[in-house]
């Protein structure tokens, strides 16, 4: 299994190199300090307190468990399957949702509940996992299970939305977003991929049938993570 990863003594609930790319990809937006921006889905906050050691003074975040939360920044309690627009206070100039989608019921909706709450020209930050990557296409070949929607995940980590690229993008277009960039976190290496993923195996069978079929595949064949900023038209 990949090692957790942390910001401060905070749990990094990405892949790896998630919130990396996640907050370069933010920078794009050009917020200001005094910029109101909300986290959906905190967790224990690590994106908030990345978010917060740039400079960022007026935020809020969201945690179904807030007592998970450990900065000193408001944090409520809202279920992410509602209308939650109604029950938060905005407009915002940013929103993020990192590996969020995946969790909930309805990805239009709470595009749209993401899109009330954002001021005109305000930006979402929106990530899921990459179910196209190349090792989870393997993992389907062999398996036929999604990578990152296994039982385990399901039952315990609670993924029950698998979003390829294209129906993601549709759910985008329809809920009154405009995509301003699209970034994956840093690709595996494949002998990392290797080492750490045996139920494909290694030896003769690995080196031969891994460069062969990664070099068949098409779109976002490498990274764990899709990673969109988002604008709401002004």
């Amino acid at each position: 299994m990949a090692t957790a990863e942390y910001y401060r003594d905070m749990l990094i609930r990405t892949a790896p190199h998630g919130h990396e790319a996640a907050f370069a990809l933010l920078r794009q937006a050009r917020l200001a300090a005094e910029d109101p921006v909300i986290e959906l889905g905190a967790g224990e906050g690590a994106f908030t307190a990345r978010l917060a050691d740039a400079g960022f003074t007026q935020l809020i975040a969201v945690e179904i468990e807030p007592e998970r939360f450990k900065l000193d920044v408001p944090c409520r309690s809202v279920d992410l399957n509602t209308d939650f627009a109604n029950v938060l206070p905005g407009p915002y100039a940013a929103i993020v949702a990192l590996e969020i989608i995946e969790h909930l019921e309805n990805p239009s909706h709470f595009l749209r509940q993401c899109c009330a709450l954002a001021r005109p020209g305000g930006y979402l930050l929106l990530s899921t996992p990459n179910i196209a990557m190349a090792e989870g296409r393997l993992r389907f070949l062999r398996h036929g299970v999604l990578t990152r929607f296994t039982d385990p995940d399901i039952t315990e980590m609670g993924h029950i939305t698998p979003l390829p690229e294209n129906l993601l993008r549709y759910h985008i277009q329809r809920t009154g977003w405009e995509i301003v960039a699209r970034e994956i976190n840093a690709p595996r290496a494949f002998a990392d991929a290797r080492r750490n993923r045996p139920w494909w195996g290694g030896g003769p069978l690995w080196k031969l049938a891994w460069p062969l079929l990664f070099a068949q595949m098409k779109g976002a064949s490498l990274g764990d993570m899709l990673i969109y900023l988002l604008r709401k038209p002004a």
